[in-house]
């Protein structure tokens, strides 16, 4: 037992410190204060020079402290703000939410209370978007609260219950899950219930398997989804493209026991990709794992009628779940689930129904991955146009240039034949069969919107996009991703993805170059007139 001596003279130490450190906080606020100030005087001085008569500069010091609006935008019916807008000058470097609009001089970001949960909300704005005031999960057709707010649970979601089974326990009218799911997630709330995976379901990670294989380690974000699955059986992930959710992915075929159904986008060649990747497994193990496509609705049918149900679902690309197409995957019989994509969104404004249809989120923001040297962002280069054929013009100055391995997107099949022809490369389209095999093969291939996802290959240096889906930012975003995956070496010159647009492009579909400002991408303007 510690003697009355030692600790009094434990407590005098631990006196000591706390002076220390109050004295250390009070040093470092003189210091930001200063800084404050120096700031301050500086913007006034720049005012002053250029005699800006209508600076005031009694409101600096409140601008500093807070130089931003928060506003809200959507309200529910029930009155609860469910969206809000925040308005930033361009000169404070200040992310929040999704960048919608961009004008000379400031920024405007909508913020959802599920952005929450891809880490897009700073800290000093957490209290501005409060979370769900009570506690609810759904689980099998139930809703659980505390029995204390079962009547404040019924009265906030009476529309999607059936009725009250006892305390804390409402039965949710059938078919109406993912919908209850979907509003209490856009409510700030987090309703999964943890679901841990059987143990007689896990095996030992093989040998040969792709978690061991040399040139792989689990990171540190891996590990944490690793620990959210095991707590949850069912998630999402939602880092960017390059990060290794695939990896992820593949570890969980190879340590889960049973059938496995990878529903790889809606791609041909991410199907390929998938396939190729789950080669580094063993036979018996590769064996167990199913790819198809978010259209195979008659082979996973077949598949279906062989095993009743799943060990594992993976639904990669999965910003296409929530799509009225595709929604109906969802509810393929499955013990755990695994969702993936680079980019969460959708341009019905249907997120949350991603995570809905998947589990518990768990995502990062980019500026994380880039300042750990994880990913390096492609530079951008926004080739302005008079006219349609001049984009041809411009293909043709490109490619005397030495690019590296380049992708030429084309959506329109006309011009990505005409382009294919006149330059003697591989045209890769819907009909492409071997499509990975064709582009590691080739430098250069033109190739439609079936690359647009999936394509993880790490030699490619550049994208040229001569034409596209309209202002899709998913697409931008998507594309701009081919480049992530490009292995990162000092000596090599940064990857740059080129966009050729008429002026009326920028006009009517400038809202998809949003996606490169939103991830912080560098962007240059070339105006060709």
């Amino acid at each position: 037992m510690i003697s009355d001596k030692d600790l009094f003279k434990e407590l005098d130490e631990v006196t000591k410190q706390i002076n220390l450190a109050q004295n250390k906080l009070a040093e470092l606020q003189k210091i930001l204060e200063g800084r404050r100030t120096a700031l301050a005087e500086a913007v006034e001085s720049a005012a002053d020079a250029v005699r800006w008569s209508k600076f005031q500069s009694m409101h600096l010091r409140s601008f500093i402290e807070e130089p931003y609006v928060v506003e809200p935008h959507r309200i529910d019916k029930s009155g609860q703000i469910i969206e809000w807008r925040v308005f930033v000058p361009k000169m404070v470097q200040f992310h929040v939410g999704r960048l919608i609009r961009a004008t000379h001089s400031y920024n405007v970001f909508a913020v959802n209370q599920y952005m929450r949960h891809f880490a897009e909300i700073p800290e000093e704005l957490e209290d501005r978007f409060p979370k769900l005031e009570i506690d609810v999960k759904v689980s099998d057709g139930y809703l659980t609260t505390p029995p204390e707010q079962t009547e404040q649970a019924w009265g906030k979601y009476r529309k999607f219950l059936l009725r009250r089974e006892g305390p804390g326990v409402i039965r949710v009218k059938k078919g109406s899950e993912w919908e209850l799911i979907s509003h209490i997630l856009e409510d700030g709330g987090l309703p999964f219930v943890p679901q841990p995976p059987d143990p007689e379901d896990l095996r030992a990670r093989s040998k040969e398997g792709f978690s061991l294989h040399p040139d792989w380690a689990m990171r540190r974000y891996q590990k944490a989804a690793d620990s959210l699955f095991l707590e949850y059986g069912a998630i999402g992930i939602y880092w960017p493209f390059g990060t290794g959710k695939s990896e992820y992915g593949l570890d969980l075929c190879d340590r889960l026991k049973g059938p496995k159904l990878i529903i790889a986008g809606g791609s041909g060649a991410l199907r390929e990709q998938w396939n190729r990747r789950l080669e580094v497994m063993p036979p018996a193990r590769r064996r167990e794992c199913y790819v198809v496509v978010y259209q195979s609705k008659n082979e996973i049918d077949r598949l279906l009628k062989k095993f009743k149900v799943f060990i594992l679902i993976i639904y990669d690309e999965c910003h296409h779940l929530p799509a009225k197409t595709f929604m109906r995957l969802s509810t393929i019989p499955t013990k755990y689930r695994l969702g993936l994509t680079g980019s969460p969104y959708r341009e019905d404004g249907h997120i949350n129904y991603i995570m809905a249809l998947t589990g518990f989120p768990h995502g990062l923001a980019w500026s994380d991955f880039v300042t750990e040297g994880i990913i390096t962002l492609a530079q951008v280069q926004v080739h302005v146009l008079k006219k349609q054929r001049h984009k041809l013009i411009i293909l043709d100055q490109l490619l005397k240039h030495d690019l590296g391995k380049t992708l030429i997107f084309s959506d329109s099949l006309d011009l990505g034949t005409e382009i294919a022809e006149k330059y003697g490369l591989e045209w890769i389209h819907g009909g492409t069969k071997n499509r990975i095999e064709k582009i590691e093969k080739n430098e250069r291939v033109v190739i439609s919107r079936v690359g647009d996802e999936g394509i993880s290959i790490p030699e490619i240096d550049t994208i040229i996009e001569i034409d596209f889906l309209g202002g899709s930012r998913a697409q931008a975003l998507q594309r701009a991703g081919r480049l992530q995956h490009r292995i990162l070496k000092p000596d090599k010159e940064p990857a740059v993805h080129h966009i050729l647009m008429t002026e009326e492009e920028v006009d009517k579909y400038g809202k998809r170059l949003l996606a490169y400002y939103d991830k912080g991408f560098k962007v240059d303007w070339l105006y060709n007139f």
